[in-house]
């Protein structure tokens, strides 16, 4: 400031005087300036006082959980500094280097928390990527088994769901990827277990066809009825899956009455009788049309449904269709011309019912 070092020499310039004449008036000019170095400097302590304290609230901030509420305070407490009043140079720089030091940790630490989630976005992005492609590479490859493709689909979701927040770019991308891969592999689920039903009632009716050709080689007496035997128990024991135990049973229970007095007495009519008439009954709980040969025997069994409160509502339950089909595999062979139309018949209205 200028009464520092101008104010006292311009007084010295103001010579020569009197030094007798002088004295009181440069005890009155230099105590003026004591008295204002004074206060200038009790001004200084106070501004000194006020940036440490900045620079205390600074240092508190270096340390905050919340980096956008300390960036906040940051910025706030610059203004302060702004506000504050001047200190002695030598002093100046020193306070203004520790407080702008620490406000630049503060906003440094933003920067860092901005690429540290960069880097977290972009490695849940390369596992979505790499989930994806899993995904996609198991659909070219189909599930080797139910139990076994819904495990990996459990797995994928939850691998999925672990992943946290993708970036914002990609994220409805992998999103949409990783959808229509998990869809997918789940149709190709459905699609084996629909061929395995499949596989299963294909391995149903060709043993029950093993069975006839047994119980018709008993029915003739025939020469080779044992081999036919081996051969339906041997087809029957190498079906891996059956649609139903109860139809194993049927099969298994229809092959061993095969030798019985009440199947070898039974004529061909009575088990053709039998077919017609539980084939009828399916055609006409499903809505399917009967041949004109049959017309009258459908008109008798509409009857019979009627009087037992059936035939109005003209439909059954799935577990009336399954006791029907096991009925049917259960009856004993006819002439195989004939039976193989009636099973035909039946099988249709199975086809209809959704099975």
């Amino acid at each position: 400031m200028l009464f520092r070092s101008e104010a006292p020499q311009e007084w010295r310039s103001h010579s020569p005087v009197d030094r007798n004449a002088s004295r009181p008036l440069d005890a009155q000019f230099f105590g003026t300036l004591d008295r204002l170095r004074a206060r200038v400097n009790a001004w200084h302590a106070r501004n000194i006082a006020d940036k440490q304290a900045l620079i205390a609230a600074a240092q508190q901030l270096t340390t905050a959980t919340d980096t956008s509420r300390a960036i906040d305070e940051a910025k706030r407490l610059q203004a302060q500094w702004k506000a504050t009043g001047p200190v002695p140079h030598a002093q100046s720089q020193s306070l203004w280097e520790q407080f702008r030091g620490l406000c630049n940790a503060v906003f440094e630490r933003r920067q860092q928390e901005y690429a540290q989630q960069a880097a977290t976005l972009e490695q849940a992005k390369a596992r979505a990527e790499a989930l994806c492609e899993q995904i996609e590479q198991a659909c070219q490859e189909g599930p080797a088994d139910r139990p076994s493709g819904q495990a990996k689909l459990r797995e994928w979701q939850d691998a999925f769901h672990a992943l946290g927040e993708l970036p914002r770019n990609d994220s409805r991308n992998l999103g949409e990827r990783y959808q229509r891969a998990m869809s997918r592999y789940d149709r190709q689920i459905a699609g084996l277990a629909q061929r395995h039903a499949e596989a299963a009632d294909a391995n149903a009716v060709a043993a029950a066809r093993h069975v006839r050709a047994y119980q018709r080689a008993v029915i003739r007496n025939d020469a080779d009825r044992e081999a036919l035997k081996s051969a339906a128990e041997a087809f029957i024991a190498g079906v891996p899956r059956w649609p139903k135990k109860a139809i194993l049973q049927a099969l298994r229970q229809s092959l061993a009455r095969a030798e019985s007095p009440e199947f070898t007495q039974t004529d061909d009519a009575a088990r053709e009788q039998a077919l017609r008439e539980l084939c009828i009954r399916a055609e006409i709980l499903s809505g399917a049309t009967t041949p004109p040969a049959d017309v009258a025997l459908r008109r008798d069994q509409e009857m019979q449904l009627l009087r037992q409160g059936i035939g109005q509502a003209r439909q059954a339950d799935d577990r009336a269709w399954e006791a029907m089909r096991i009925e049917w595999l259960g009856l004993g062979a006819a002439e195989p011309a004939v039976h193989d139309e009636l099973e035909r018949r039946f099988m249709e209205c199975l086809r209809q019912r959704g099975r």
